[in-house]
């Protein structure tokens, strides 16, 4: 297995609005685009995927951030890093530009999910599970309404570096 670390943080149960505003969060670190694939796999070359996780459930949820490190990267350098832009997320907000690019991307998953009866079902299923199949179509307005002072006050209450559950994967 590819060497990998692990970041796990404690998130509330469904239904709270912070949710919303994990979910963006998660945009902000994820995907190609996202600053931890840009830092740690365009820049430091450290890695070969990195990127985050908001899972929220019926009662307690996580928010998840990982990376596969190249065989000779040092695991330490690679969490000093992670840490390193969860501060950065804390200081200062998104930029307009990257929260609209978030909630776009967020909205077309969204959308994306609903095209086919199966992708359509599992979301009803989903929703219905945690508490109502109508909260599906409060969703894209319930990211839409986020601003950007909220995802460093977001950051700061449940991203706490210091009570992170930390898991390594090593050859």
């Amino acid at each position: 297995a590819e060497p990998r670390l692990d970041l796990m943080f404690h998130t509330p149960g469904y239904p709270n609005d912070d949710l919303y505003r994990l979910d963006v969060l998660q945009g902000i670190f994820s995907g190609r685009s996202g600053r931890l694939y840009k830092r740690l796999v365009d820049e430091e070359q450290l890695c070969t995927d990195a990127g985050a996780e908001n899972s929220f459930r019926l009662h307690d949820g996580y928010f998840h951030i990982w990376a596969e490190l190249k065989n000779d990267s040092d695991p330490a350098k690679v969490e000093k890093i992670l840490k390193e832009e969860i501060q950065k997320v804390k200081a200062n907000p998104p930029s307009d530009r990257e929260m609209l690019r978030i909630k776009n991307e967020i909205r077309m998953s969204f959308v994306r999910g609903l095209k086919s009866l199966e992708g359509l079902s599992d979301r009803l299923a989903w929703f219905e599970r945690l508490r109502s199949w109508k909260d599906l179509l409060e969703y894209p307005d319930k990211i839409a309404a986020i601003k950007r002072p909220e995802i460093p006050a977001i950051t700061i209450k449940y991203l706490d570096t210091e009570k992170a559950t930390v898991g390594q994967l090593l050859p």
